[in-house]
């Protein structure tokens, strides 16, 4: 009877050291499979430049308007760029880089990140659980978009300067704060650009229109020359008459820094994309 009580402590200790090990080995394996990003600043940052991507006047703009949103609500926007993600996915960088860094307040979970991987092409808005109402993944897509043209032709700093002003100003809508004039001269579209894009949206309208109302000549046409009708009866009859005259209607074309990060964490919610 000792000897069955004996084995079945030692399997008891068996079965629980065996669970140890596999749980470290889980857990080794997690820390190992996480990528190695840069390393947390001591002080608070706004925009951290390791890829020569925003010129120092835009950094400038950057950290003013990252110290207003943040004496206001405690939110915190921050963009990162990087050479290289060296063969980690934006994705597992962003996610590694915010937990690692605290963005945000550590309560309402209301951090940012713009993260820019510039030998890879990619680019990815990291959100916090407590801004993902006021920036939707929809939203930090048309972000993305936005910057896409700037990218491609190489206004880097520029770009990401505007990015940084809608994120923030969305931010300061979410707590309900008036926005600064420095975010807003930044993120709203200038008046030439929305005149530009008046100008395209009534040039569309002026083809659509100017197509069907074609269309709509040519029908009038022949039906007010009593043609459709003398077609049909040259059908019925076996006759081409009118082939030539009707041949115009037959085919047509298409008329159409100071401060500390708080320990915020973000729950996957952004959006990445490439330009």
């Amino acid at each position: 009877m000792r000897t069955m009580d004996k084995r079945s402590v030692l399997d008891r200790r068996c079965y629980v050291v065996g669970i140890f090990w596999l749980l470290l080995i889980a857990l080794a394996s997690v820390v190992l499979a996480a990528p190695a990003v840069l390393p947390k600043p001591s002080s608070l940052a706004y925009s951290v430049d390791t890829a020569g991507m925003i010129t120092a006047e835009d950094a400038a703009k950057i950290a003013e308007m990252g110290r207003g949103l943040d004496a206001a609500t405690g939110a915190q926007v921050v963009v990162v760029t990087i050479p290289s993600l060296d063969g980690a996915s934006i994705e597992e960088y962003a996610t590694t880089l915010f937990r690692n860094w605290g963005i945000g307040n550590a309560e309402q979970n209301n951090g940012v990140l713009l993260l820019i991987a510039k030998e890879d092409r990619k680019f990815r808005i990291e959100v916090g659980y407590g801004l993902e109402g006021a920036i939707t993944d929809g939203y930090a897509g048309s972000v993305l978009d936005g910057m896409k043209a700037d990218f491609k032709s190489e206004n880097y700093s520029e770009a990401i300067v505007t990015a940084y002003a809608k994120l923030t100003q969305k931010a300061y809508e979410e707590y309900g704060a008036e926005i600064p004039e420095n975010v807003k001269d930044v993120a709203e579209e200038p008046f030439w650009g929305v005149l530009l894009g008046a100008a395209i949206f009534f040039g569309l309208i002026a083809l659509l229109v100017y197509a069907v109302w074609g269309t709509l000549k040519g029908i009038l046409h022949v039906l007010s020359s009593g043609r459709l009708f003398q077609d049909s009866v040259g059908s019925a009859g076996g006759g081409s008459s009118g082939d030539d005259e009707s041949g115009r209607y037959r085919s047509g074309g298409s008329g159409g820094s100071g401060g500390s990060f708080g320990g915020g964490r973000s729950g996957g919610g952004g959006a990445s994309d490439g330009w």
